[in-house]
């Protein structure tokens, strides 16, 4: 039976506008069943919260397939792809959201493992994205080390840049810069695969 990743968010009405997410694993053999485990298994957490909560009240915003193990290597082939078909928008695209999910994952355990839990924990909610200058003075702070130091770094800058012009304003990027935007995204990535396991003797970061 395959395991899908659900990310279930949930809407506080009678408050108003609170906000919560939860994100389970869940055993099926199809997509509907799966809804429905995350499902009973956000109302089960609900009622021993204390909240009152219904079926309807829970709005699914999407899953995981169990084909991907490796979402951000999943989500750099994509991007790679789009190039060959020359979606260049998209690769930029999916390029950022590789780098925003590895950050996500790497930036937590690579505080954990150099710094005690308390200022880990710290560092871990004042560093969550590097594209934001306030977070990498936050890391570093922590860490004395940030990744504006290295060579890469002006190619992924410009390669944000480009993402954010799409999303917000609608542009679209030559084919040249889309392929610069994705070699940039790898560099990011491997960047913090080796800074995690530098910090973290003995482990294997994953990487793309």
């Amino acid at each position: 039976m395959p395991s899908e990743r659900h990310a279930v968010l949930t809407e506080e009405r009678p408050d108003g506008d609170e906000t919560h997410e939860l994100a389970v694993q869940v055993a099926a053999v199809s997509q509907r069943g799966a809804l429905e485990q995350a499902r009973a298994l956000y109302l089960a957490a609900a009622t021993a919260g204390g909240l009152e909560a219904e079926t309807d009240d829970v709005l699914v915003i999407g899953l995981l397939s169990p084909i991907f193990r490796d979402p951000v290597r999943a989500l750099i082939d994509e991007a790679r792809a789009l190039l060959d078909q020359r979606r260049d928008d998209w690769a930029v695209v999916r390029a950022a959201t590789a780098c925003q999910l590895y950050a996500k994952t790497a930036l937590p355990a690579i505080f954990a493992s150099r710094l005690r839990e308390d200022r880990a924990a710290a560092a871990s909610r004042s560093c969550r994205n590097l594209n934001d200058r306030r977070h990498r003075d936050a890391m570093l702070m922590a860490l004395g080390r940030t990744p504006t130091r290295e060579p890469w770094w002006a190619a992924y800058d410009a390669f944000i840049e480009r993402r954010n012009a799409i999303v917000h304003d609608g542009v679209s990027v030559t084919a040249e810069a889309a392929v610069e935007a994705v070699s940039a995204a790898e560099a990011f990535i491997e960047w913090l695969r080796a800074l995690w396991a530098e910090v973290d003797i003995g482990a294997s970061p994953p990487g793309c």
